[in-house]
């Protein structure tokens, strides 16, 4: 994961970063080093079958290459040196080598050559040789060849049909040991192989051995006779008609609801956990030579969660001051908490118990602001032990954009979120505005440079607030001014000392929010909403409000709390002035069009009748 430290050269920088470093050592697999057992092994079975290299040194593919493209025939036979003196020509080619094919010059420098990169030069030698390549390799399982690569020089479909070149094709066998590789020609495929090829394609092999072989070749061969030896994709539809409705197909719960006449119960997710993290700097003082240097790294200093539930919001609490591991304690306490999460977030019957039919298992979320990049980075050690452990992880090395954590003994998973990754970065203050314009408080400050793992516990005790030089920053070279000063004084007469400072400023975060995350559960009448289908970005409700006013009405006659809504609909609806809409709301919503009748047959499939029109 990630690693904040401080680094010192000459001057002294803040270094932030996100790093892994992964080594390995590995030898070049290359085409043309000697490997006489494996050489020996595949060429005395089948020596009418496939060309081994005669040349002294490392061109056994150019070599192939060569032979496949100068077969022997009953007008010329090519003697190995013909071979030899052809791949040397294709290997100036290949390379641009600025030297003449049968020169002294070449010669010194085949003997240092070490071979082709397969994977790197098969694509080059098509290219300056104008064929195409059928490359075979050997399975040491199931004692067989097989074709595994087919590489093109030109897609004929590029072309017009009189400008068609014809292109000669090569096979070539591939055999490897270790990092060891070397090529043949192959004279007869289907010999090799044991199958016999369709002669228009030249990819399709059947079994000869196999009882249908007869009815499957005949049957291959006409239809690849009509497509011009051509891949043709079609579509196979399934033998029972379906509509594409992904929203209810790949929705279980929604699926579920829908097939009992149940949808107007479906509802998002109501109950949930945040957190949030502080740190302090343990004091390291390493040296990594004579520049560099690490003078500090971050760990946790304490860990706080605001968790909402039926019965209500609660906060849990756990610094350093608890033991060493105190972010194991907080994650099996969470765990506990989100068993009841969980429950609460349960469909239930008319009784009022779990509805066990309803296949709905979701993972309790964890919701962190602006954690993606630093709070994942500090507990993400923790998420591996012997009670719990990570189920899937969305991300990469250095950062985390969604952990899943599920609990050995106990029936829940939790999902770690950062809320940023749903919209742009903000700060906690923009935040809060955004579910109420009248808060003017901010995250409060803390002097992160006065306290480190060596003095923290003396320091966090004491009852008087902090002196002002607390507050200096050096990195940054800013320090507070005495309004800011006063102000803090003030808030932290109302604690008994530091550390209940310290810890008031993490629940922050759910004290801004006030549970509103839930606003249409939390006032609307949910009996009279029906929910007809969702996408990501949308979704399409059914309302049912008073049938002599406007279908232009929206949520009127469906408030339940109307002194909820009116202290948080501007929080959540965009602006209405006129005809005109302002910018949507973060977690919020705009309405987009408004009908009478309405028929939806997918996401972004649907009719929709406005008035007298149709859309």
């Amino acid at each position: 994961m990630q690693n904040f430290n401080l680094e010192k050269t000459k001057q002294r920088y803040v270094a932030i970063y996100s790093m892994m470093i992964k080594v390995f050592k590995l030898q070049m697999t290359v085409v043309g080093t000697s490997m006489q057992e494996q050489i020996q092994k595949h060429w005395e079975g089948h020596r009418q079958i496939l060309f081994k290299n005669n040349g002294e040194y490392n061109l056994c593919y150019m070599e192939a290459v060569a032979k496949a493209l100068h077969p022997d025939t009953v007008e010329k036979r090519y003697m190995p040196n013909n071979i030899i003196s052809l791949a040397r020509e294709y290997l100036v080619q290949v390379l641009d080598l600025p030297l003449k094919a049968k020169s002294k010059e070449m010669t010194k420098y085949l003997k240092r050559f070490e071979g082709l990169d397969y994977q790197k030069y098969s694509q080059i030698i098509i290219q300056k040789q104008q064929v195409n390549q059928n490359i075979y390799f050997y399975d040491e399982d199931s004692k067989a060849y097989y074709q595994g690569q087919k590489i093109i020089y030109m897609e004929y479909d590029e072309l017009t049909k009189d400008e068609q070149p014809e292109i000669p094709t090569v096979d070539i066998l591939i055999v490897q040991a270790s990092n060891l590789q070397h090529a043949f020609a192959i004279a007869n495929k289907e010999a090799l192989t044991g199958l016999k090829f369709c002669p228009f394609c030249q990819v399709k092999g059947f079994d000869t051995k196999n009882q249908n072989y007869s009815r499957d070749y005949e049957r291959h061969i006409v239809k690849c006779e009509q497509r011009g030896g051509k891949l043709v994709k079609t579509i196979k539809l399934d033998q029972v008609q379906k509509p594409y409705v992904p929203h209810i197909v790949q929705n279980k719960t929604f699926a579920y609801l829908l097939a009992h006449g149940r949808e107007k119960e479906f509802k998002p997710m109501q109950y949930y956990i945040t957190y949030d993290l502080e740190t302090v700097e343990k004091i390291v003082n390493k040296s990594f030579g004579k520049s560099s240097k690490q003078i500090s790294e971050l760990v946790p200093l304490s860990v706080a969660s605001t968790i909402k539930n039926k019965a209500g919001i609660k906060t849990i609490y756990y610094d350093l001051r608890n033991v060493d591991n105190f972010i194991n304690q907080w994650l099996q306490k969470i765990f506990e908490e989100a068993v009841i999460v969980q429950q609460d977030n349960q469909y239930r019957t008319q009784s009022g118990v779990i509805d066990k039919a309803m296949q709905y298992n979701v993972d309790v979320p964890v919701i962190g602001f602006n954690s993606l990049k630093f709070d994942f980075s500090l507990i993400f050690k923790n998420l591996q032990c012997a009670d719990w452990q990570i189920k899937s992880y969305i991300g990469s090395s250095g950062v985390a954009k969604q952990i899943v954590v599920q609990h050995k003994k106990l029936d829940v998973k939790q999902k770690f979120i950062d809320i940023l990754t749903y919209y742009i970065p903000i700060t906690l203050k923009e935040f809060a505005k955004t579910f109420n314009q009248k808060i003017e408080s901010q995250k409060g400050m803390f002097p992160y440079e006065y306290i480190n793992t060596d003095n923290y516990k003396e320091i966090l005790k004491q009852q008087e607030p902090f002196p002002i030089e607390a507050f200096n920053y050096t990195l940054k070279n800013t320090q507070i001014t005495k309004e800011d000063y006063d102000v803090y004084v003030i808030d932290a007469k109302q604690f008994k000392n530091r550390w209940d400072v310290m810890s008031s400023e993490q629940h922050k975060f759910i004290k801004y929010t006030s549970g509103k995350m839930y606003m249409p559960g939390s006032c609307f009448d949910m009996n009279k909403l029906h929910f007809i289908e969702g996408d990501t970005d949308s979704a399409y409700w059914a309302v049912s409000g008073k049938a002599d006013e406007s279908y232009k009405q929206q949520f009127k006659y469906v408030i339940k709390d109307q002194q909820f809504y009116n202290e948080n609909v501007k929080y959540f609806f965009s602006t209405i002035e006129g005809d005109l809409l302002d910018e949507k709301k973060i977690l919020g919503l705009a309405i987009e069009r408004e009908g009478t009748e309405m028929i939806a047959l997918a996401p972004k499939n649907y009719f929709i009748k406005i008035g007298d029109k149709e859309k």
